[in-house]
């Protein structure tokens, strides 16, 4: 039996940990008998792979440090490039520069923040391993089936962190308010003060909880996922996107790679606001319950297809203890599904 020792950044409340961490060890564990463990640093045996999230604290390096050598694989896995916060790992004893020459490999969810990490740390062995969705462990029904409404409920999913972005689509939403009755749902932890200025819009707040997120977001008839194009941000891996469509919401999104790359070939599915005006557009044709029901039937059918959890399974394991680790003297290429 393999084993892997996982040292997460947050908890089950944390997307990144739920999706990099706690799903992947569960869906391993189902799948293919893979052991996790979480030893929070104290290990009393040497396992298969030692998995971290994010953290690159001193006692983080030490313990990469100590497995060096052994028949442990070591991974940090990035899903930001937290090289570019410099006050902020300084303020959390953070060295992302060694952390990174300590691991055998950088893993991270896209082909964009991989080229990052290459340009950043030439030579380092980075692989993408992508973020996915278990459609069936939503717990929704097979399909959405959109109805014409007299309110249309315009969904959004995220934290304080992103909540900001919603200032991008303010106009849009404003002139939509006077063509139609809509509310847009927030679906957040956060608490109601951190929402930005939303004048002349209905605004209704759900609180985000690991057993029902999925399930208030079903109830929206489409939703908005407004990202500014930043260094920080295109790296970005397309997690809520494939949220969306695997609950059957058509989503009106901004032009993050990942989410270009995801939707490319998919043109009936892709509404992308390339520009500012691209939004009233994009979300006036998904007032039209067809349209929206034609949307639903293939987004479900492109991520049951290409961003299933059953889907990356595979790669998880090959990556975690299989595929030679070779030299660091070079980049090696990314890792893609069914590689």
């Amino acid at each position: 039996m393999k084993e892997v020792a996982w040292i997460p950044m947050g908890g089950r409340e944390s997307p990144g940990t739920r999706l990099r961490v706690l799903e992947i060890a569960e869906a391993l564990g189902a799948r293919f008998g893979v052991r996790s463990l979480f030893p929070q640093l104290r290990l009393t045996a040497v396992p298969d792979a030692l998995f971290v999230e994010k953290v690159c604290d001193p006692n983080v390096l030490g313990l990469a440090g100590r497995l060096r050598g052994t028949t442990c694989r070591t991974f940090l896995d990035l899903c930001d490039p937290i090289w570019q916060q410099e006050a902020a790992n300084r303020q959390r004893h953070w060295d992302v520069d060694r952390a990174v020459a300590e691991f055998d490999c950088v893993t991270v969810p896209t082909p964009f923040l991989q080229r990052g990490v290459q340009a950043r740390y030439p030579g380092v062995r980075c692989w993408v391993l992508p973020d996915s969705v278990d459609v069936a462990g939503l717990g929704l029904p097979a399909l959405k089936q959109h109805e014409e409404r007299d309110l249309l409920r315009i969904g959004w999913i995220g934290t304080s962190l992103n909540m900001l972005h919603l200032k991008m689509v303010v106009p849009a939403l404003q002139e939509l308010s006077r063509e139609r009755a809509c509310c847009l749902r927030l679906i957040t932890r956060d608490l109601e003060g951190f929402v930005p200025a939303l004048p002349h819009i209905a605004v209704e707040y759900v609180p985000w909880t690991v057993e029902s997120y999925a399930a208030r977001l079903f109830e929206c008839d489409l939703a908005v996922i407004p990202v500014p194009l930043t260094r920080w941000t295109s790296g970005k891996s397309p997690n809520r996107l494939q949220l969306c469509l695997a609950a059957g919401i058509p989503a009106v999104v901004s032009p993050l790679p990942s989410y270009v790359a995801m939707l490319a070939g998919h043109e009936d599915i892709a509404f992308i606001a390339r520009h500012d005006a691209d939004w009233l557009t994009h979300l006036r044709c998904l007032s039209d319950a067809a349209v929206r029901n034609a949307v639903a039937r293939q987004g479900r059918e492109l991520v049951r297809r290409e961003h299933s959890r059953a889907g990356v399974l595979g790669l998880w394991r090959e990556v975690l203890f299989t595929r030679p680790l070779g030299s660091r003297s070079a980049p090696e290429a990314a890792a893609t599904i069914g590689a």
